[in-house]
This record gives C-alpha cells, structure tokens and sequence, in this order.
C-alpha cells in the first residue's frame, strides 16, 4: 500500500494496510499523499476557527513517520539500526499551522503506541513513539507521556484555539496526568464549568 492510499484510508474508515518492505516512497506517492493532507486540512479547519496554513513538508512527515510506524508494529525482525534510521520523529512544531498539519496524523499515535505498548513495553519501537507523543502533546491525548515537554505545550497554551481544542480533549479522554500546568488546568475547568459531575466526575484540581 503506498502512502496515499494508506492516508486515504486512515481519512475514511481508518482500516490501514501497510508493506512489508522499508522501502523509499516515490516521489509521485509524496505529492498525491501531499494533496490528499492538503484536502483533509482544508476539511478540519471548518470545525477549527483561524487555521489557515497548511505546512505540506511537515504534514507529510508526520504521515511518513506514522505508516513506518504502523509498519515496524508488523515487522518484528529488524534490528535497531534499521528502526532508527528509518522512524525519524518529525520536528517539533511551532505555531497553531504547524501543530494542525501535524495533527492530521499524529492524531492516531495513540492508535499505533498501544499497540507496540501491549507487544513489547521495553521495546525501541515503542520508547521512541512515547517520545514522538511528547514532542506532540496536542495530538497525544490519551497517552502517558509523563513529565511535559514544556515548550511543546507552552505552543498549545499560548494560543487560545489550540488550547481550547487541547482541553476539550483531555477532557474527553478525563486525562488527569495532562493537568500539571496551570493554563491547561484552568482551561479545564473553565470548560467544565457547572458540569464537571456530568463530564467528568473525578475531576479534580489539585
């Protein structure tokens, strides 16, 4: 499966195949999967006001890094040279356009670490997909990344889309761990308002 049509299927039921083989995407693969993420985002950014960039070099880096994600899931015998060299976590993004375009995959991380957790909790698959989940925080709700990545979230905090939509998800998942810093925390409970025992029963602010 090239890497368009595993993002045309993860955008549309989500059931994903992958190759067997770690083998270079070609370039009319990147531009199609360049465009189909290009399609997505146009179709988020309805729900999600003054998003506006698209960032196709990093859009596509994401879905890179989460189809040789999926792929080293199956592909239990190779070593640890090979994984490095071919699972490059994206760099970190920087502004409410970066972290969206990230977001357009990287929303599934979740997906793909528990599974590696489940295989092998030890395993270099999985220690760099943790790290990728907290370099990411936007898009890893519902992942123990344990200490924040202070920068990553303050990106999310310092804008009020970003941290409206982060809160809104932490507190669907009613991920208590995501609350150590102070604006998310407030913004939680902003949102929760006189709903809390509704939303989220075992919230709490301490």
């Amino acid at each position: 499966m090239s890497l368009n049509d595993f993002l045309l299927a993860l955008f549309d039921d989500g059931r994903v195949q992958v190759n067997y083989e770690i083998v270079p995407f070609a370039d009319s693969d990147i531009e199609e999967s360049s465009n189909t993420l290009c399609k997505e985002f146009q179709r988020r950014a309805i729900y999600l006001p003054f998003v506006t960039g698209f960032r196709p070099e990093l859009a596509v880096a994401c879905a890179t890094f989460l189809y040789r994600s999926a792929q080293f899931c199956l592909i239990r015998h190779l070593g640890e040279e090979e994984l490095q060299k071919s699972l490059v976590i994206p760099k970190q993004a920087n502004n409410r356009d970066e972290i969206m375009s990230a977001d357009l995959c990287l929303i599934y991380l979740r997906d793909v670490y528990n599974q590696a957790e489940r295989m092998a909790p030890q395993d270099k698959l999985t220690e760099i997909l943790l790290q990728a989940a907290q370099q990411y925080p936007f898009s890893s709700v519902g992942i123990e990344i344990g200490a924040d990545n202070t920068s990553a979230v303050a990106q999310i905090f310092e804008d009020q889309v970003l941290l409206q939509e982060y809160a809104d998800r932490i507190i669907q998942e009613q991920q208590q761990s995501r609350l150590k810093l102070e604006p998310v925390a407030e913004k939680v409970k902003e949102l929760l308002g006189g709903h809390q025992e509704l939303l989220w029963p075992s919230f709490t602010d301490d």
